[in-house]
């Protein structure tokens, strides 16, 4: 399919982001950017963008951070002539316009502060708060192609993909996290651990007796669906800070941080086989307790496998800390059997209790200090309101909203000089660990030399004179990394980062740069970098006393509905617009008949997957005639049934990205013949 001079697309596609692409970063407020002139002069649904997928509870969640003032992620522009394209912020574009049409009513489960609110439209809305709405402002970044003539929409197409790709992958927080089960039932991972579990009955029954008690007759499916919340809470329990384990807010971060890890994990089989590993040791603390004559129970269980946890999370899970950290708990157990009691577990007191103890038995085994799992000397929200405390919280409106300074331009070299002469906190426990990967850690730098804006740093100044990086740590420590530097860390310690000195890799417009370090680079662009402005948004807590870090954390990263690595959403945003527009047009035709999911309904969400089967055949098709379609389809036997899925999707992107597919169009139309014969 030889749709044009690839060769001379790509010196083009080089040229504009090395010379012609202006980039401008501004406010402005909601009313003036969705006054009718300006919404006619906004195209907010290119094609290459998915589909609108918010719900109401997510759509209310992100109306209701607008309301208290909370940063909302800035909106990407692509400026041409007297219009302007979202390349990367359509949901939440579509949300501000839908609410302002009425065209969905607030709901009491996307509203954590404002409850009063619910059922309320736009129109409805008190006076005060509609005028904060109006009144609140948007950061936009906005790209345009400058001193160019006006570009071929091949070309022109390609930029925006590429710039809407820089946005999506790497450099903003990645899908994050998110959200029901529902949304699990067709995760990846969850998939995977469903899977597994099923197949390995043993781990399933040390599970079930440490954790369970499933008495009599039960549906195996119901057992398994209970087991895979168990799993899904535990694998990331230790990313939440105690101050919230006995709130309803740890729902919502469970599935967020469960998200964040089901989207960066390379290999579901690495965090079951973790899992499993920590299951066996704490199997192997139920025979000591029993051996003890200890009377035993989940709680014990629940708290030891959350400290298996932390020991890894710090980089000390050894058989020697393990064993003192399994001696030192059955000391508390014979010491104080009330430490783990089920007598009242639920209330806060008691959960509290139970794991600020078996933190301190954390403590004793390694000889270090653990307290950022508990928050307990700066807790992130005094005295959560429980449900039957929440009234209309309207009248402390202006008291919730958060008093921040607008976005700060730091030079990276004063960024870095800063990390070096103060306490920064560059991982709170709600944050993942460094990420070592090169490649999207190279995409930010070869964006800092395009000079392409990256997102906001943001800081919490906390009364203890800590600060605390609430979003951004990827960015600094690629910073950090790249140049070679460390950092001040809360306990007032040099830290170096993980990928220190790292080379440039997978550059896709500076390639000359390829595998050279930071030192490698000619000194104009080193300039480059340490002269390049970063905004900042430093938050203190001397004006903000009732902050919560984490709150903020959510409300940033929160993408309920997250955009799957080779899938169609994402082949959508950068394969050639003639094989999008053909898979989408002919799943359209076939609605009626040929579907993953039925296009209707109220809950019905628009993720793709009709045109993502229809690519994936049309991909079976091309192989079968390559005589490779057996090595492209796993067939198996599971139970009673015949099941086939496919063995690397990873490699339709490849040949989506080569932008030949000649037996696409052949397939389709074959397809088509079937259907209208």
């Amino acid at each position: 399919m030889n749709l044009y001079d690839e060769t001379y697309a790509q010196a083009q596609f080089e040229k504009i982001f090395r010379n012609h692409l202006k980039v401008e970063s501004y406010s402005m407020s909601i009313d003036t950017m969705f006054h009718i002139r300006s919404r006619k002069k906004t195209i907010y649904d290119p094609y290459y963008q998915r589909n609108y997928v918010w719900d109401s509870r997510k759509a209310t969640y992100f109306i209701e951070s607008i309301i208290l003032g909370t940063e909302i992620p800035p909106l990407i522009f692509f400026g041409a002539e007297n219009e302007k394209e979202v390349i990367d912020g359509r949901q939440r574009y579509e949300t501000i316009l839908r609410f302002q049409k009425d065209e969905f009513k607030l709901v009491e489960s996307g509203l954590s502060q404002f409850k009063s609110l619910k059922g309320k439209s736009f129109s409805t809305l008190p006076e005060n708060v509609m005028n904060i709405f109006l009144d609140a402002t948007l950061r936009i970044i906005e790209f345009r192609v400058v001193n160019e003539p006006i570009l071929d929409p091949l070309l022109q197409d390609k930029v925006k993909k590429e710039i809407f790709g820089r946005y999506n992958t790497g450099i903003t927080p990645l899908k994050k996290f998110e959200i029901d089960n529902a949304i699990f039932d067709s995760d990846d991972l969850t998939n995977y651990l469903k899977g597994s579990l099923r197949e390995d009955e043993a781990l399933l029954a040390k599970i079930s007796k440490l954790f369970f008690n499933f008495r009599g007759s039960r549906d195996e499916n119901k057992i398994l669906s209970e087991v895979l919340s168990f799993v899904r809470d535990i694998i990331t329990k230790y990313k939440i800070p105690l101050c919230y384990y006995s709130e309803a807010t740890k729902r919502d971060l469970s599935r967020h941080f469960y998200e964040q890890l089901a989207d960066s994990s390379p290999d579901p089989e690495i965090i079951f086989q973790d899992f499993k590993d920590k299951i066996d040791i704490t199997d192997q603390l139920r025979d000591v307790l029993e051996s003890s004559n200890i009377e035993d129970n989940k709680l014990m269980y629940e708290c030891f496998t959350w400290g298996l946890y932390i020991l890894s999370n710090e980089g000390r899970f050894s058989t020697e800390v393990i064993d003192k950290f399994k001696d030192f708990f059955v000391e508390k157990c014979i010491s104080e059997p009330d430490t783990y009691t089920m007598v009242d577990h639920g209330f806060r007191n008691q959960v509290l209790h139970r794991y600020r103890a078996t933190l301190e038995i954390l403590e004793k085994s390694t000889e270090a200090n653990l307290g950022i799992y508990d928050q307990r000397n700066n807790e992130l929200k005094q005295g959560i309101k429980k449900e039957d405390m929440i009234d209309d919280k309207l009248d402390e409106l202006e008291s919730l909203r958060i008093n921040k300074p607008d976005p700060t331009r730091t030079p990276i070299e004063s960024i870095l000089g800063v990390l070096k002469r103060r306490k920064f906190l560059l991982r709170p426990s709600y944050q993942r660990q460094e990420s070592i990967n090169i490649t999207k850690a190279s995409g930010i730098i070869e964006s800092v030399l395009l000079g392409i804006n990256l997102p906001a740093i943001f800081v919490f100044k906390r009364d203890d004179a800590i600060n605390e990086v609430i979003d951004g740590q990827q960015r600094l420590l690629t910073f950090l990394g790249f140049i070679g530097e460390g950092f001040i860390d809360e306990n007032n310690e040099f830290q170096e980062p993980k990928l220190k000195n790292f080379k440039l890799k997978n550059m896709r417009v500076l390639k000359e740069f390829e595998g050279l370090s930071f030192s490698e680079l000619p000194s104009n662009m080193q300039d480059k970098v340490w002269d390049f402005e970063m905004f900042v948004v430093t938050i203190d807590a001397k004006i903000n006393p009732s902050f919560d870090p984490i709150d903020l954390f959510i409300r940033l990263n929160d993408k309920p509905y997250p955009i799957r690595e080779h899938s169609f959403e994402m082949w959508n945003s950068w394969i050639h617009p003639e094989v999008t527009s053909s898979i989408k047009g002919f799943a359209k035709e076939i609605k009626e008949w040929f579907y993953v999911k039925k296009p209707t309904g109220k809950n019905y969400r628009d993720r793709m997957e009709n045109e993502e089967l229809i690519t994936a055949l049309a991909y079976l098709d091309y192989k079968d005639e390559s005589a490779e379609h057996l090595k492209a389809l796993n067939v198996y036997q599971k139970e009673t049934r015949i099941n086939a899925r496919l063995k690397n999707k990873k490699d339709i992107s490849s040949l989506l990205n080569k932008l030949i597919l000649p037996s696409l169009s052949d397939y389709l139309s074959r397809l088509k013949f079937n259907h209208y014969s």
